[in-house]
């Protein structure tokens, strides 16, 4: 039933059957979809005024088909008693809780009794290596039993200038620049020239063993010698008017790890003639 309108005529109430529209909440599923591809739910909401209800069915969508999938599925017990898997190939539904695949041929039942490992990789100081992975040597199997781990870069040991596991020399930071350490203590802020008399800084990705994220708001603001700066691939942020009025700033590289920049960045610096930046 519709609720009904309240209407005031010379100061006395009347009640008139002419229908208020419906005010409904937010829809809620009453029969969930077992599968979104091919099952039917439904889903209801209420009407604050008057409770009615108003049901709806939640209709299938389409198969995300992709082809030359391949599937696993246990096929039994060997003689032994050893389980047996049997590999299927086929068209297969990539969405989540779809179980459509369809076959197009499928392996011999076997036991995945012989192994072969493939040799990882591993990690060196600026390169992610892996760990070794573990397949299936039975003819025409081939499944990875074990799969390999990704290892991150071991990163640069450096003492006295040069890395102690490749060699490498350190390359060149600024010294001195000040630094604020974030709230939650895991990463570094550049908040000021500090005591560094370079003209060209390079500011460091890491300080006393942490990374350099941020470069704090105005932190090189009225350093009118300044020439140049470059920023590590540690820097995600640089705040509000970090540069502003550097009057003899003539280039600066932003990498592609920078994510937010705030507002006058270059406010005043008028000899500004390069900003590199990577992302395209």
């Amino acid at each position: 039933m519709y609720p009904q309108r309240m209407l005031l005529y010379n100061g006395n109430c009347k009640t008139t059957t002419e229908p208020e529209p419906h005010i409904f909440g937010e829809y809620e599923v009453t029969l969930e979809q077992k599968c979104p591809c091919v099952d039917t739910g439904k889903e209801e909401r209420v009407c604050t005024l008057c409770e009615y209800v108003e049901e709806r069915d939640i209709l299938p969508i389409k198969h995300v088909l992709e082809e030359y999938m391949v599937r696993t599925i246990p096929a039994g017990t060997a003689s032994n008693g050893s389980a047996l898997f049997k590999h299927q190939f086929g068209t297969g539904c990539t969405r989540e809780g779809c179980k459509y695949f369809d076959v197009i041929a499928e392996a011999d039942a076997h036991v995945h009794d012989k192994y072969r490992i493939i040799e990882g990789l591993p990690a060196l100081c600026s390169e992610d290596g892996y760990t070794p992975s573990v397949v299936c040597d039975v003819e025409g199997c081939g499944e990875v039993r074990i799969p390999s781990e990704p290892i991150d870069a071991l990163g640069h040991d450096y003492v006295d200038g040069v890395c102690t596991r490749c060699g490498e020399a350190e390359p060149y930071t600024s010294s001195g620049l000040k630094f604020r350490l974030s709230r939650d203590e895991t990463y570094y802020i550049v908040v000021g020239i500090g005591t560094c008399t370079d003209l060209d800084i390079v500011i460091p990705s890491t300080h006393e063993g942490l990374p350099v994220k941020e470069i704090g708001g105005s932190a090189f603001s009225g350093c009118s010698r300044l020439t140049s700066v470059v920023i590590p691939d540690s820097v995600t942020s640089i705040g509000t008017s970090a540069f502003r009025d550097c009057t003899s700033l003539t280039s600066i590289k932003i990498p592609d790890s920078v994510t937010s920049i705030g507002g006058y960045e270059f406010y005043g610096c008028k000899s500004l003639t390069s900003v590199t930046c990577r992302r395209e």
